[in-house]
């Protein structure tokens, strides 16, 4: 299993823990006399080339493990594929000679060279084993295959890391169980949008998705693959979304036992690309994600996925797209209170100061220098690295409305030569004068601004929270994996016209604070719109 976890927004953390049995291990040393000579051990598929950051692996008793080079990984990997192609046509021992093994060194070393010399192309690689010599037809065919081909190509830019292993025996000198456990840093990448998308998130700002790579997906051929992703401290998973070289698939929430069912807000929801034969099966909740993979389905449906991109060198990935959603109570929230509270006092002021006939008093304008300080103070970082960057403009924005509010407030307290005209300092080189009116229209303007802006990005939050607004972008997104049936006669449009109609009324309850599970269909929403529509 794989566990990935955040460290700050440019890095995140893939630990895995990888159960070694020593009676089958056992069972494949005991066929070679290797004594205690140490073993290259696969732990990771699907790495990219160049640098590993932070890398740390250890085995059950925590002694450190040493973590093969990039040329030892590339002799490893050529061990396992020359036995692949030696398991096509295995000879009897019996008719082994020099002459028959010749063309194996000859194999090994083509394998190794496409291998480490990343120009080198699978035409130039067919070439090569064609006019191996001895080689028998059988494996020569095998080895200039399509399938051969395309696994030698992907561990080409995707390579298998392996970590120098030496198993622990006991007094009988059997192999114990093992357990090894080893961590790296990787970058995160935040998805790049396009010029439209871009416009719009400064209007209507939300959550960045984050693009994470799934190289155990793409490597899987036996069993299943279990992936985690926690999300950071003090955040939640928003929405979510699964390609592969570029193609969304769909991921279908399961329907309700019954339509009465309602269960807690944090229960974990499953979604699923097919679920008579899932080939990809999501469980979360606010806090993670498990992703479980079955290779032979995940197979077939890589097969349907067409290929957009047909001139690239680099083979196609399964890549987990996920936003990370702060909580309204550490900055939005206490924020748009406070804003709201001090444009509320400085209305009052104005009025008591300016709005009646008697003299003006500056007593109910030094109230409105509270709300400000205490906005300030929400808006100093406290919170991952992600929050921060999500919070970032805002944050600029209450802080210069804050202090904006402040100056006002502190001149209406304690200018004891209060006229209808604020000036600046004699001293200061700008002769500026504005009036108590406009200076004042001024302010309340650009704290209104602000809180509308921290409405907008609180609503933006909500939204991707429910998953009616998830699914019927992903409806859109994987229209070409749908069956034919849920897109005739209109009843893909349909679909999603209801599942915009049950996101607005879940973003209403949710706006009103209202305990429910609003990633599943409101019973009286199926009932009226229909459960086969929705699900």
């Amino acid at each position: 299993m794989q566990t990935i976890t955040f460290e700050d927004a440019q890095t995140h953390r893939r630990s895995m823990s990888i159960d070694v049995s020593g009676s089958r291990l056992a069972a494949i040393l005991d066929e070679w006399d290797v004594g205690r000579t140490p073993l290259y051990l696969p732990v990771s598929t699907g790495m990219l080339p160049g640098p590993i950051l932070d890398i740390d692996a250890r085995d059950g008793r925590g002694a450190a493990l040493s973590i093969a080079r990039r040329h030892e990984n590339n002799e490893a990997t050529t061990y396992q594929l020359l036995a692949v192609l030696l398991g096509r046509a295995p000879l009897q021992p019996g008719s082994r000679t020099a002459a028959n093994d010749s063309w194996i060194k000859v194999a090994a070393k083509t394998i190794y060279r496409y291998l480490k010399c990343q120009d080198k192309t699978p035409e130039a690689v067919v070439k090569e084993f064609t006019q191996i010599a001895n080689m028998p037809d059988d494996i020569k065919n095998f080895a200039t295959s399509a399938d051969f081909l395309s696994e030698l190509d992907y561990l080409k830019h995707y390579y298998t890391l392996h970590v120098v292993y030496t198993p622990t025996r006991d007094d009988e000198r059997r192999i114990r169980d093992d357990v090894l456990k080893i961590s790296w840093l990787e970058r995160a990448n935040r998805t790049r949008l396009g010029i439209g998308e871009a416009l719009r998130s400064v209007f209507v700002p939300g959550p960045w998705p984050y693009a994470i790579d799934l190289p155990l997906l793409t490597g899987a051929k036996h069993g299943g693959t279990h992936i985690r992703l926690v999300a950071p401290e003090d955040l939640e998973i928003g929405r979510l979304a699964i390609t592969f070289g570029g193609q969304e698939i769909p991921l279908l929430p399961q329907p309700a036992r019954k339509a009465a069912d309602s269960r807690p807000y944090t229960t974990p929801q499953t979604l699923s690309n097919d679920h008579s034969d899932p080939a990809v099966e999501l469980t979360r909740n606010r806090r993670q994600v498990e992703i479980l993979a079955r290779p032979l389905a995940l197979a077939k449906l890589e097969d349907r996925i067409p290929r957009n991109n047909n001139n690239s060198d680099v083979p196609p990935q399964w890549v987990l797209t996920a936003t990370f959603n702060p909580d309204h109570s550490r900055f939005l929230l206490p924020a748009a209170v406070n804003l709201i509270a001090t444009v509320t006092l400085l209305c009052f002021a104005h009025h008591f100061s300016w709005g009646t006939a008697s003299n003006p008093t500056p007593s109910t304008a030094f109230l409105s220098m509270i709300p400000p300080l205490v906005t300030m103070y929400f808006a100093s970082p406290r919170e991952h690295a992600i929050a921060g960057q999500f919070h970032a403009f805002g944050r600029m924005l209450v802080t210069l409305s804050a202090g904006i509010a402040l100056l006002y407030a502190a001149l209406e307290t304690y200018d004891t030569h209060r006229t209808s005209t604020h000036c600046l300092p004699l001293w200061h080189p700008l002769d500026l004068c504005v009036g108590a009116q406009t200076s004042f229209t001024i302010v309340i303007s650009i704290c209104c601004l602000s809180i509308l802006y921290l409405i907008v990005l609180m609503t933006s939050v909500n939204a991707s929270h429910i998953d009616a607004f998830r699914l019927r972008k992903n409806l859109a997104a994987a229209r070409e994996l749908l069956p034919e049936e849920q897109k005739k006669n209109g009843a893909l449009f349909r679909r999603r016209c209801s599942l915009y109609f049950q996101g607005i009324v879940s973003m209403i309850f949710m706006t009103l604070l209202v305990r429910r599970n609003f990633d599943t269909p409101l019973p009286w929403i199926r009932r009226v719109i229909g459960a086969d529509i929705v699900l």
